[in-house]
C-alpha cells in the first residue's frame, strides 16, 4: 500500500509518500504515521533527506522521492551496520508486536519505547535460544536499561569478561527472541525459553497472560506442540 500526505504543502513543506505491505500490518498503522507527520509539519517541524525519524523503537530515515516529495526508508533488520531498504513494513510490524505483547499482560499504558541506537549490556552467550532480559533505569541517554543474559546459572554475569555492550539494533539482529519485548518498562524481567516467551515479571510479580491475548495464544500453541512431541 502506498499513501501520500496531503496537508504538508500548505505549510510550504514537501508531501510524504509512504509505503508498507498491508498483508503484514494493518493499513491503519501506515495512515497513523502519515497523520503524525502532517501534524508535526503543521506545528513547525521541517524534515530533510538524511534525517532520522523514530517509529516505535526503530529509526527510519527520510529520503528524497520523485516529484519533490519525501519518503521513509527502514533498516533491513538483518545487517550490521544498518542497510536501508524502501518502505516501513518491518518498522510498523515491530510497533504492532510491542503493542500486542504489552496488551497481553495489561501493560500498554506503560509502553516505554527505547531507540535502536541506544545500547544495552549482554552476556557473551545472549544469542542462545533460551535467555532472560531485565530492564533497570538507564544510566544515561545512550543507554536503554536492558540486560540480556543466558540461563546458565554457572555463567557469571558479574564477571566483566562475560559481558559486552552492544546497540539494541545489533542485539535484535543477533537475538530475534527479543522482538516485541523491548518496550516493557523499568522493573520488567522476561524469561524466554527456546525463543518463546515463558514468563514476564514486573517488580518481582509474575504477570498473567490475558485470556485470548497474543501471548496467551502463543503459550497454548507451545503447550500443544510440546504435548505432541
Amino acid at each position: 500500500m502506498i499513501i501520500t500526505t496531503t496537508a504538508c504543502d500548505k505549510f510550504g513543506h514537501p508531501e510524504f509518500i509512504l509505503e508498507a505491505d498491508t498483508s503484514q500490518v494493518p493499513d491503519t498503522y501506515l495512515r497513523d504515521i502519515a497523520k503524525s507527520l502532517e501534524g508535526m509539519v503543521a506545528q513547525g517541524s521541517v524534515f530533510r533527506s538524511g534525517q532520522t525519524f523514530q517509529i516505535g523503537w526503530v529509526q527510519t530515515q527520510v529520503r528524497d522521492h520523485e516529484g519533490g516529495r519525501l519518503t521513509l526508508v527502514e533498516p533491513d533488520m538483518r545487517a550490521v551496520p544498518v542497510q536501508w531498504v524502501p518502505g516501513i513494513t518491518e518498522t510498523l510490524r515491530q510497533l504492532m508486536l510491542q503493542i500486542f505483547m504489552l496488551d497481553s499482560v495489561s501493560l500498554r499504558p506503560k509502553l516505554n519505547m527505547p531507540s535502536m541506537t541506544q545500547s544495552l549490556i549482554a552476556c557473551s552467550r545472549y544469542t542462545e535460544p533460551s535467555f532472560f532480559m531485565t530492564r533497570t533505569k538507564a544510566i544515561d541517554k545512550t543507554d536503554c536499561g536492558w540486560f540480556i543474559g543466558c540461563l546458565d546459572q554457572h555463567h557469571d554475569h558479574k564477571e566483566s569478561a562475560n559481558l559486552q555492550r552492544v546497540s539494541l539494533y545489533e542485539a535484535f539482529v543477533q537475538q530475534r527472541g527479543i522482538q516485541g519485548l523491548v518496550s516493557f518498562p523499568v522493573g520488567a524481567m522476561i524469561v524466554v525459553e527456546r525463543l518463546s516467551v515463558f514468563a514476564i515479571y514486573l517488580d518481582g510479580k509474575k504477570l498473567a497472560f490475558k485470556d485470548g491475548s497474543f501471548l496467551d495464544q502463543a503459550a497454548k500453541k507451545r503447550r500443544q506442540a510440546e504435548s505432541s512431541e
